[in-house]
């Protein structure tokens, strides 16, 4: 009876606390759970609900656990009576936020326990079971569990569920794991990709996001590059933006592209279903991660040099204006490697794209030079560089008054400064007269041809990164 009054009192934080101050914990702990062959299944049912009750508060959370409720609980797992073993399932549920709670389930082999009885005995114990599971593969120390312990399988199981809260703490966790290199190949196995691209059709606007995250998660790796082309996930995932959803939606759908535009045969899937230049159109959105992730997809997407009169032709000129204006110096840095990347075979355009690209950017980028941020001065450097080895832009960039900016960062104590400025002093240097070099130019060290093809592309420091998405606004 006194079990049943604890559990009918432990429904308000104040009154769970009062309770575990009073010694509710260890008496339910020792009297009820650990004594159980002496006791009745109702009363260890009601002692298992009680203590499930008072573990809604963090507080007392860390208590019962402390107090050894963990392996009481467990115990009751392989109770005879189903409903003890149900009301035992639901209390670990409830402590599964825990870190202390899941690392002793694991070393208890509770893992095994649920894989043993997951499927059994009724929805409850479904979610139940699933809840502890997500919360174990988001753990970063344990997660290795679930996917060297075959447990993978099972959130797979529960993704799959016809309810969307299982759905979506399924997704969660399958999110979590994709985040790992390691795990990257079994997930691709075990049909994860098909099974978010499902999720992604859910009425659920949180499933459908937390399957956006696994497959974006998931698209940094290289063995998930070429699967997603291969099941169809570029074409889901360009349709959300050409079909402008909200922005958390394209936030998530730019991040998986821009991971997946490495890949020339997914580049080749977006030129083919058109997606560029609507992603390049999100250039202007008034959301900064969306501008953000829509730059990483540039500047990936550019890294191939065969693809610049393509991108030029569908407007990512503008789109990298529009990022270079931009006061947040995560979107400039990120224009600023795209510079790098449409300049760097500038000598094998076509005359007219020459000409575009050097009368659009060489300003905007001398007006980066003055800059506090040494990244930004070093990628307009190496952009610079790449177009000072036209004659007439070399000029230009005297008559822009560059020369002044790049004497002082040839004498900066980065080598990666040094190299770039000193390479576009070298490239004037080539187009003067004896006397108006000596006015104009500062010594300049000398690049070896090793350095200067090391450096003179320029990647995207987050192009093969972004699990989450930068504070952009910091």
């Amino acid at each position: 009876a006194a079990a049943v009054v604890l559990k009918n009192i432990a429904l308000s934080d104040p009154a769970r606390e009062a309770l575990a101050d009073q010694g509710a914990v260890q008496a339910l702990v020792y009297n009820v759970l650990r004594m159980s062959t002496g006791t009745s299944p109702y009363l260890r049912e009601q002692g298992a609900r009680a203590i499930g009750n008072l573990a809604v508060c963090d507080a007392v959370e860390d208590r019962i656990v402390r107090d050894n409720g963990v392996f009481a609980l467990m115990d009751l797992l392989y109770d005879t009576s189903e409903q003890v073993v149900d009301a035992a399932l639901r209390t670990l549920s409830n402590l599964a936020s825990n870190p202390t709670m899941r690392a002793i389930f694991i070393a208890e082999g509770g893992l095994e326990t649920l894989k043993q009885t997951i499927l059994t005995r009724g929805e409850d114990r479904f979610q139940q079971s699933g809840w502890i599971m997500c919360s174990i593969a988001v753990d970063t120390e344990l997660s290795d569990y679930i996917v060297e312990g075959g447990a993978l399988s099972l959130l797979v199981t529960f993704a799959l569920s016809s309810d969307a809260q299982t759905q979506e703490e399924a997704a969660w966790a399958l999110a979590s794991l994709a985040s790992r290199p390691s795990n990257a190949i079994m997930m691709l196995q075990a049909g994860i990709v098909n099974v978010m691209l499902g999720l992604m059709k859910s009425n659920s606007s949180q499933v459908r996001m937390q399957a956006l995250f696994c497959i974006a998660n998931l698209a940094v790796h290289l063995p998930a590059k070429a699967d997603m082309g291969r099941v169809g996930a570029l074409e889901v995932l360009i349709a959300n933006v050409i079909e402008l959803k909200d922005e958390g939606t394209l936030i998530q759908t730019l991040r998986a592209l821009a991971n997946l535009a490495v890949s020339d045969e997914n580049r080749d899937i977006m030129i083919r279903k058109g997606a560029f230049a609507p992603i390049m159109r999100l250039c202007n959105h008034e959301e900064e991660h969306v501008r953000f992730e829509m730059g990483r997809f540039l500047v990936n997407f550019t890294h191939n040099q065969g693809c610049v009169s393509f991108v030029l032709n569908n407007g990512a000129l503008d789109a990298t204006l529009a990022l270079l204006r931009s006061p947040n110096e995560a979107l400039k840095r990120e224009a600023l490697v795209a510079a790098v990347n449409l300049t760097v075979c500038i000598s094998d355009l076509e005359p007219e794209e020459t000409e575009l690209l050097s009368v659009s950017l060489i300003a905007p980028l001398i007006e980066v030079l003055p800059s506090d941020n040494v990244t930004l001065q070093e990628q307009a450097a190496w952009a610079l560089a790449n177009l000072s080895t036209l004659h007439e832009n070399q000029l230009r960039i005297i008559n822009l008054g560059a020369i002044d900016y790049l004497r002082h960062l040839n004498k900066s104590p980065s080598n990666d400064m040094h190299a770039a400025a000193g390479k576009v002093l070298d490239n004037i240097g080539q187009s003067l007269t004896p006397m108006s070099r000596r006015a104009l130019l500062p010594a300049v060290r000398n690049n070896t041809p090793q350095k200067e093809e090391a450096r003179r592309r320029r990647g995207s420091r987050l192009s093969r990164e972004g699990f989450f998405m930068p504070d952009v606004d910091a």
